[in-house]
């Protein structure tokens, strides 16, 4: 394949993986083997091109499984939906952090995105700042677009022609390539590890607002209690099992089901 013809593939295969909620991971690692093969070897190209194919392809079936969310299945799924944890924790931190939010989710290893493209077409987003947000899954796709490029472009550093082989790369390329490698991977672990603990607080901002809100629903409250002093103490402790309870729900390992109702007790 020229390499033309390859990207559009490539991109095609990974925007449907995403409008379908398929993992497109594997597509991720079979961008860079196969454009390292088309540029016979070459990593930077072919890191490149790979990323650019599969980048696209993220983020356009992003959008449209952002846009198809949006006018076909958010008018009977909110509906639905809406008492689930999961749900008003979401639509809470993207009503106060908006893109932010899904440029830090998007960079964690631990959500799956394409249920995640879904999941934010039920909220207030605007389809430009989800927009910005597909944005955070750029640092990880061309992590291991390289990753693969470079593995797959050492293995043939040796070629065998008959009795003999022949080296096409030196030490220094091999170390250089280990050492970008390398970098890459230290730059990637801080990004998670930021993405991570910026996640995780604006959880703490924002799960008390959405457990003071279920407290006053079960109690046929009109107005949900200002802060967690105000509840008077037999509310105390339902309180504190919500505030529990969605800290559990939010956990990025339970989003595995992000689009199943049978994921909370009340569906």
């Amino acid at each position: 394949m020229q390499p033309v013809e390859a990207g559009l593939l490539l991109f095609a295969a990974t925007a449907v993986a995403n409008v379908f909620c398929l993992p497109s991971f594997g597509l991720w690692i079979g961008a860079g083997v196969v454009f390292v093969h088309i540029f016979d070897g070459k990593v930077l190209q072919g890191s490149i091109a790979g990323t650019v194919a599969v980048f696209s392809g993220v983020s356009v079936g992003g959008l449209t499984s952002f846009a198809i969310g949006r006018t076909l299945f958010r008018s009977c799924l909110v509906s639905r939906l809406r008492h689930l944890e999961w749900v008003e924790v979401l639509d809470e931190i993207v009503e106060q952090e908006g893109w932010k939010f899904v440029l830090v989710a998007r960079m964690s290893p631990f959500l799956p995105l394409e249920a995640l493209n879904y999941a934010c077409s039920l909220t207030s987003l605007s389809t430009a700042g989800f927009a910005l947000g597909c944005l955070g899954s750029l640092p990880t796709t061309a992590f291991w677009v390289w990753t693969a490029a470079s593995a797959e472009s050492l293995r043939m550093s040796e070629e065998t022609d008959g009795s003999v082989t022949v080296q096409v790369y030196t030490r220094f390329d091999w170390a250089v390539i280990i050492s970008i490698t390398t970098i890459m991977l230290c730059v990637l672990m801080m990004l998670l590890w930021s993405s991570k603990k910026r996640y995780q607080e604006m959880l703490d901002r924002r799960i008390p607002a959405v457990a003071l809100r279920r407290v006053a629903r079960s109690e046929d409250q009109l107005d949900p209690p200002q802060s967690a002093g105000d509840l008077p103490g037999g509310q105390r402790e339902t309180y504190e099992h919500e505030m529990h309870r969605l800290r559990e729900r939010s956990n990025p390992r339970h989003w595995r089901g992000l689009l199943s109702p049978s994921s909370s007790p009340e569906s």
